[in-house]
């Protein structure tokens, strides 16, 4: 006998995660609450753009291209000094 109270996604819960996705190569990235990936699209929470916004989604949007967001990295300045052999930080000068 089937389960009738199983749930179709059940594997996918718990890996939402925010990502940036687009339809055409020309657009601009948007970022977007990813759910899952099927036949080829990337299903996203729509207009979720926060974990926090996608648990109040009932509704899927469809992607063609998603990416992973890069973390950020926060250095000091001190530790920018110690990997480059620098005694001083006031001799250390960070340029864009």
């Amino acid at each position: 006998m089937k389960d009738t109270n199983s749930n179709p996604f059940k594997d996918t819960q718990n890996n939402d995660r925010v990502v940036e996705v687009r339809d055409y190569v020309y657009h601009e990235w948007t970022k977007r609450v990813f759910h899952l990936e099927k036949n080829g699209m990337f299903l996203c929470w729509a207009n979720a753009d926060l974990l926090e916004a996608a648990k109040s989604s009932l509704s899927l949007t469809s992607w063609r291209f998603m990416r992973e967001i890069e973390p950020k990295t926060t250095l000091t300045k001190q530790q920018i000094a110690d990997k480059f052999g620098i005694n001083n930080i006031k001799n250390l000068i960070i340029e864009d």
